[in-house]
């Protein structure tokens, strides 16, 4: 390696260096600490050394392996710290000569870290039980001996003096050093005590002061970590009545705690199940969640003799306890602790038990009862003395608490079963079948088939009420109850009955004729392997019941990996079943389901995070699909998949609201403005709400933003109001900040319109949704083509949202195909009502989708459909006034971020209160003209709305208005949507005028297609001032061709046309009137007058009395003209 190779790594190392080997700065044998020093050493020029002991404490393990056997030494030895979950790293020396290293985020006591490297040396079989590392002839680890620094720069050419990567098989570096050194992986003193503890060693008490008080502190942390478990939340209690609460690791301010009670001469009591949370005072029910212990206090049962004669007594106790204990083959309790005057017996448990627990109540009081220990001290709440206090019960002869016994041993419920019978009324449940089982709670498999929320597919139905009638009769359930229950399987309910019916009559033939299993090859477990139901052990009375009350689960996490328990001559086992684990972070409950936040940490230590959906949980092949990568292999079953989430549920972790809709939530009485990055309410940033949508048109960073300040404001005041013509500006400005409060607004009125900006092409519509309303939100997803959506990919995006706007472009009817009008005209209507669209799923159930989002469409043409036009905010775009303000849009643009302003604005949405939001509206609804009314006028109060608090903001911030007024955004509706409205027909003229261009171009082209000719005499005919048209035949082509021309209007039915067109000046009548003149009578047929047609400005061309004869005349002279 180059020295200028060496110069740049030198750079990349330097920081994580320092924190890797120096973290307790230490101080280096022959150097000063000194950049130069460190860089010295990387260059080659001097070795730099570390020692690694200061105050006899260490942060640092070392262990040197070298000789002909060092290779397989280092495999041995990596392997075992493999297995007891310790991360070491190997650097290599020189040939066959390494250095394996441990390290540790806090200072472990010397005597542990000595203790540790023994322990780790002879179960890998590098040295012998009977030898010390004291007086072995391999300098194996020298505590005190300085430790040289890797990364030298004169080993580096021979891949000496850096890390091994033990994927080579420690033949070859890792490819990033600097990766390694920044990601070390260091233990705590509760780790070291673990390996210790597991390994079956106890470190002599070593001497002095220093060390007196590192032993303590050893066996105090392996005491309660092994009590309460590992992080658990311990309460300590010098009175009874006030509580401090300690995390167990790091062990330093608890030691620190008893040393300072035993000086004032206090007593200190710790609770021996687990806290929740700090609640500064004595823990109830409420702050315990579950316990890993059981426990007896003996006492002596004379309190009036002499403190030997009462030890003596409870010393007589105890050993009758454990005589007691061997006659029924159960080992000595896991701590044994002299209280004072009496003691205190621990059995620590494998598993954390949730709580409330009736068989853990049961074994308490029977322990207590062969005991004869203290009956009052069996509550969950009960603390006991800590080892290391003192009892000062006699203030002139306190006395130690200490601990007597460690033996290491660990139980289950079950090894007390034997004890259980003979000293509890309870009785162990017996082996029973699932189907006469009477039991109470339904198991989970049958209970989702009962459920009348379960969709059966069809080729199951039959199957789900064949199994679901045989249960029942053996519960002894009435026949018209279990039909009843059963009805949601099919639509035919005779169906139904006849099936529940046919099996109760079996059954109460012959009681044995069916029976219902869930093992393999049974129907049951056919509609679990199908997926029709769920198969959940840890949550099913059946399985419990069997095990004795007590669910076993038989997965352990190992090294990483899932690990599940088997037997193998007789002897308990643990075989993989993954090469990862899960680590969940959060619970986040949405509609009411369980979503997981996690990490997939694999067995090589990489971690993936991701959210777990509820369903994963229902089938392997559900779990298998959330893996993300090749690394993450899963072997177990679909009943290990169950087991892993019963593990998961045990972990304490933090819940979470969860949301897959982005935008403003009212949660615990605070408006939220949440976003994919996190939420803001009145009080800060907040972590109480989470987004767990899958929809990402709508991420923002908009959070993250720091508000525009006042000086920038005041910079864009003027080109943010004038980018384009205020009757353009003021209603696309009026529009976007009321969408930062459209949950709030939609409280008030149950609706919020739609922008609907128009012109014609290069009039900058596109360009200003994007640089205004989109750069406001901090959004800058792209438009979607209507033409390309569907009406599920619609449904998914406004249901994502509800305040960060959705923008569909290119708006053009006369050439989208019948559906996509249709879908845009219910889009209208849906999204501006907020209502809600279902869609179907495989397993025949629905997801509903609510039109939640803001909705945006821009086109050359704009939609003269009445019931469209007024649940819309018009704007209208144009080249020629868009030029004009050009200048103030491109500096805009070029100069300022408008999601600052935005961020200023989600400030206002999340601090406003509920009574000025609804002030502020109904003082703009109140200050529009008379002349809009309706929707009209409740859609220009939501742009004033938004103009409204724009103002507000930089009077706020500047002490200037905004110069765009609600005014504007007024006018211009009144100018695109009231003027319109008045120039236009009628949907009734609309339809009529159609009858007569059909007329007229079937008489005057020839060209017509026959599809829409009509035939005089046959659909209409003409009499003196009436036009007679037979609405029967004429409607179903005038249908065809406005289906097929894209005709942009509504189009009534026959009945709804009837019904409105007789109110027209220029209705005659309906009856039957003759069409052929030479042939009396007639059908039905919809008379009008042309002069009336005329006169109400529908134009009826040249159409009169025998125009038609007479074109047809006309035509035939032309064609037999030479």
């Amino acid at each position: 390696m180059s020295d200028t190779d060496i110069t740049d790594s030198q750079k990349q190392f330097m920081d994580s260096f320092i924190n890797a080997f120096n973290p307790g700065q230490t101080c280096y044998l022959n150097g000063t600490n000194s950049n130069d020093e460190i860089l010295s050493h990387f260059r080659g020029e001097r070795r730099l050394s570390i020692k690694p002991v200061t105050n006899n404490h260490a942060y640092l393990c070392s262990i040197r392996i070298h000789g002909d056997d060092a290779q397989q030494q280092l495999k041995n030895l990596c392997a075992v710290c493999e297995v007891q979950e310790l991360k070491c790293y190997v650097i290599a020396k020189a040939e066959n000569d390494f250095s394996v290293q441990i390290f540790f985020f806090e200072p472990i006591p010397v005597h542990m870290v000595f203790r540790l490297q023994e322990n780790l040396l002879i179960e890998a079989q590098i040295i012998d039980e009977e030898e010390s590392l004291e007086g072995h002839t391999q300098p194996f680890c020298l505590i005190e001996r300085p430790f040289e620094l890797p990364f030298n720069g004169a080993d580096w050419s021979d891949n000496n003096g850096i890390f091994l990567d033990p994927e080579t098989g420690f033949e070859s570096p890792y490819q990033d050093q600097a990766a390694v050194l920044k990601n070390i992986e260091k233990h705590s003193l509760s780790d070291v005590a673990r390996v210790i503890n597991d390994l079956n060693t106890s470190p002599t008490p070593p001497k002095g002061d220093q060390l007196k008080q590192d032993f303590i502190e050893y066996n105090l942390s392996n005491f309660v970590n092994t009590i309460l478990g590992k992080d658990a939340l311990v309460e300590i209690t010098p009175d009874l009545v006030n509580a401090d609460f300690f995390h167990v690791n790091p062990m330093l301010p608890l030691c620190d705690h008893i040393r300072k009670l035993n000086k004032a001469g206090q007593d200190c009591f710790f609770g021996v199940a687990p806290r929740n949370k700090n609640i500064g005072k004595r823990s109830t029910l409420m702050n315990i969640s579950n316990i890993k212990t059981v426990f007896i206090d003996i006492d002596p049962p004379d309190k009036t003799k002499s403190a030997e004669e009462q030890s003596a007594d409870a010393k007589e106790l105890l050993n009758q306890f454990s005589a007691k204990l061997q006659e029924y083959g159960i080992a000595m309790s896991s701590f044994v602790v002299a209280s004072g005057h009496g003691y205190h017996i621990y059995f620590v448990l494998q598993e954390t038990i949730p709580l409330p627990s009736p068989e853990w109540q049961v074994v308490q009081n029977a322990l207590i009862e062969v005991a004869g220990g203290d009956s009052a001290a069996k509550d969950i709440t009960r603390v006991l003395r800590l080892p290391f206090s003192q009892n000062n019960k006699d203030p002139n002869n306190p006395q130690p608490v200490k601990i007597v016994d460690n033996t290491g041993n660990l139980f289950t419920l079950d090894n007390f079963d034997s004890l259980v019978k003979d000293y509890s009324s309870r009785h162990k449940i017996a082996e029973v079948h699932l189907e006469d089982s009477n039991i109470k709670d339904l198991p989970p498999c049958l209970d989702k088939l009962f459920d009348s929320q379960t969709t059966v597919p069809k080729g199951y139905r039959h199957k789900v009420r064949f199994v679901c009638s045989i249960f029942a009769h053996k519960q002894g359930w009435a026949e018209a109850d279990t039909i009843q229950r059963l009805e949601h399987t099919t639509s035919d309910k005779l169906k139904c009955k006849s099936d529940v019916e046919g099996v109760y009559k079996i059954l109460n033939a012959a009681p044995n004729r069916y029976h219902v299993g869930c093992g393999n090859g049974s129907l049951l477990r056919e509609l679990v392997n199908d997926g029709i139901t769920i198969c959940d052990q840890a949550n099913c009375p059946y399985y419990t019941q069997q095990k004795g009350g007590v669910f076993k689960n038989p997965i352990r996490i190992m090294s990483n990996k899932y690990c599940k328990e088997k037997q193998v001559d007789k002897k308990t086992v643990y075989e993989p079943i993954s090469t990862f684990r899960i680590e969940a972070t959060e619970s986040i409950i949405c509609d009411n389901k369980e979503y997981i936040n996690a990490k997939l940490i694999s067995e090589c230590g990489r971690e993936v995070s991701l959210v777990i959906p509820p369903e994963t949980w229902l089938s392997k092949q559900r779990f298998l699909s959330i893996l993300p990568g090749k690394e993450f292999i899963f072997l177990g079953t679909e009943t290990d998949v169950h087991c892993i989430h019963h593990l998961i549920s045990k972990e304490e972790f933090p819940t979470k609201q969860g949301f897959k809709t982005i935008g403003l939530h009212l949660i615990n009485g605070l408006w939220t403005y949440l976003t994919n990055t996190g939420a803001l309410t009145m009080n800060g940033r907040s972590s109480d709400a989470v987004y767990i949508g899958d929809v990402t048109e709508y991420n923002t960073d908009i959070l993250e933003t720091e508000p525009m300040a006042p000086e920038s404001l005041a910079a864009c005041l003027k080109s943010f109001a004038y980018f384009n013509h205020p009757y353009v500006s003021a209603p696309v400005i009026g529009f976007t900040v009321a969408c930062f409060f459209k949950p709030r607004l939609f409280m008030i009125k149950n609706s919020f319109p739609i922008l609907f900006v128009s012109g014609e092409r290069g009039s900058a519509k596109t360009a200003t949704i994007r640089a205004i309303v989109l750069s406001l939100h901090g959004t800058q997803n792209a438009e979607k083509m209507l033409a390309q959506m569907t009406s599920f990919t619609v449904m998914k995006l406004v249901n994502a949202s509800n305040c960060m706007p959705i923008f569909f472009d290119e708006y053009k009817p006369s050439i989208l195909k019948e559906e996509k009008v249709n879908m845009i005209s219910e889009l209208f209507r849906t999204a501006y009502n907020g209502l809600s669209g279902d869609r179907g799923q495989a397993d025949q159930s629905k997801i509903r989708y609510k039109y939640d989002a803001p909705v945006i469409i821009a086109g050359e043409d704009q939609s003269t459909e009445p019931a469209v036009m007024e649940r819309m905010i018009a704007v209208s775009t144009s080249k020629t006034e868009s030029g004009k303000y050009q200048q103030y849009f491109e500096y805009l643009v070029n100069n300022f971020d408008l999601k600052a302003l935005g961020r200023l604005i989600v400030e206002k949405a999340v601090t406003m209160t509920d009574e000025e939001v609804v002030s502020i509206y109904q003082f703009e609804h109140q200050q529009i003209q008379p002349v809009f009314t309706g929707r009209l006028r409740d859609n220009v109060a939501i742009a004033r709305f938004g103009l409204h608090i724009l103002n507000k903001i930089f009077l706020e911030k500047i002490g200037q208005p905004f110069p765009i007024t609600p005014f504007h955004a007024e006018e211009s509706q009144r100018i695109n949507l009231i003027e319109e409205q008045e120039a236009q027909r009628s949907v009734v003229d609309n339809i009529t005028e159609v009858f007569v261009a059909l007329i007229y171009e079937s008489e005057s082209n020839d060209k017509l297609n026959n599809n829409y000719k009509l035939v005089s005499e046959t659909h209409y005919y003409v009499k003196g001032n009436e036009l007679r048209i037979n609405l029967s035949s004429f409607y179903q082509i005038l249908k065809k061709w406005c289906k097929d021309y894209h005709f942009d209007g509504e189009i009534l039915s026959k009945p709804a046309l009837l019904k409105q067109i007789r109110s027209q000046p220029y209705f005659i009548h309906y009856k039957k009137a003759q069409i052929m003149p030479k042939k009396p009578g007639g059908p039905l047929c919809l008379i009008l007058g042309l002069s009336e047609l005329r006169a109400s400005n529908i134009e009826i061309y040249d159409i009169c009395e025998g125009s038609a004869a007479k074109k047809q005349q006309q035509n035939m002279q032309q064609i037999n003209t030479p």
